[in-house]
């Protein structure tokens, strides 16, 4: 069976129509619950590992936890890179656009984050 890592492989380029996100090494031997817990990907997904060539490690930027889904991607060692393309045989990316993926972890987060600031602020001047 096929998995979108052979296409990929296949074609040199790692990119569009998706986003691209990247974990460490260790993640291309799991299955399963612990690959969904790690990556977030379906544990009935077919899936493989992608090289990413060291010139193209620049693209990548580490995720800056505002709240428990931007945590989580921190502790599980996941990278983002702005929407675009990579060529996996010279290591360039080039831009296309923004990640909104990535944009909506930090919004979701940043709500959840307010929120609970807010509510305990809330909560602390009742009590008084």
């Amino acid at each position: 069976m096929s998995t979108k890592a052979d296409d990929i492989l296949a074609s040199g380029k790692l990119g569009l129509p998706s986003n691209n996100y990247a974990g460490p090494a260790s993640n291309a031997g799991r299955s399963g619950w612990s690959l969904t817990a790690r990556t977030g990907l379906s544990s009935s997904g077919s899936y493989g590992a992608v090289p990413i060539p060291a010139a193209g490690n620049a693209a990548f930027s580490k995720v800056v936890p505002v709240g428990p889904m931007t945590t989580w991607q921190r502790l599980t060692g996941q990278q983002y890179t702005a929407r675009g393309v990579m060529d996996l045989n010279a290591g360039f990316f080039t831009r296309s656009g923004v990640n909104w993926n990535q944009i909506g972890m930090y919004g979701t987060d940043a709500a959840i984050t307010g929120g609970a600031i807010g509510g305990s602020i809330y909560l602390w001047n009742e009590s008084r």
